[in-house]
């Protein structure tokens, strides 16, 4: 498997009013595994990840998922984003 570059910014390349919320919550710096990940989902690329509690899991997911509701509103011709989020407990599936 390639190794991917672990991206050092949480900006990624997504919707202003995005990066303005993460900032306001004190988000400036993506974990490991947002700077793995999420670049990869933007790309459309399936992804697993794993990692412990607390270290971004669920923003990995929603950031990329968010961007694309953005970019569906801005054309309503696209289908919306598709998402499968598959969690180990019902108590993880309220989040």
């Amino acid at each position: 498997m390639a190794e991917t570059k672990l991206k050092e910014s949480i900006e990624f390349g997504v919707n202003a009013r995005l990066l303005c919320a993460l900032h306001k919550k004190g988000i400036a710096k993506p974990t490991p595994i947002q700077g793995v990940a999420i670049p990869l989902i933007l790309e459309g690329k399936d992804v697993v990840a794993r990692a412990k509690t607390g270290f971004g899991k669920t923003l990995t997911y929603l950031l990329p998922l968010l961007q694309k509701l953005f970019t569906v509103s801005a054309d309503r011709k696209k289908l919306a984003p598709n998402a499968f989020v598959l969690v180990p407990t019902h108590a993880l599936s309220q989040q």
